[in-house]
């Protein structure tokens, strides 16, 4: 007879955030119980799932950390390169920092204009779709009213689902 053999497999809750990642808000409405109900596909497979989230939005500073990355690669680009004369070298290197420090500035701006939001979610329908997680949660009143006021950056926001 095959003894039975003992698994103990333990999540690691050390790590507060479960997810982070960019999402499409797919709808928000009024359940049969009055409560609000958010339905979002997070752009990410989640490898395990709670009932319950602290769900933060903020800004999604990828985009801009993407292009200061591509900028910084055709600087060393331009260092490396022998064929240029100094002066154009030159030229091309104050451009490039020029273009990062716009960069900057605009995340600087745009981190003072993106109005952070956090809530408590409850999860009361959870789905896997292809390589997204669509997550239906129950969130508070007053966190649907700040959904209409943001309603036109949205596309701006990430989702970090942390569990306490």
């Amino acid at each position: 007879m095959a003894k039975k053999q003992k698994t103990t497999e333990r999540l690691n809750l050390d790590d507060k955030i479960i997810a982070t990642s960019v999402f499409l808000f797919e709808s928000l409405k009024m359940d049969k119980t009055l409560s609000w109900d958010l339905k979002i596909r997070v752009q990410t497979r989640l490898s395990q799932s709670f009932r319950e989230y602290t769900v933060k939005l903020s800004l999604n500073e990828e985009p801009f950390r993407m292009r200061i990355s591509d900028l910084e690669k055709s600087r060393q680009q331009v260092e490396s390169e022998n064929q240029l004369f100094e002066g154009q070298r030159k030229t091309q290197l104050k451009n490039i920092d020029t273009e990062i420090k716009e960069i900057e500035k605009e995340l600087e701006e745009a981190k003072e204009n993106t109005e952070e939001i956090e809530f408590a979610g409850v999860i009361n329908k959870l789905e896997y779709k292809d390589s997204d997680t669509i997550l239906n949660m129950w969130i508070p009143k007053d966190i649907a009213n700040k959904f209409n006021d943001v309603s036109n950056v949205l596309k701006n926001y990430k989702i970090e689902l942390i569990r306490e």
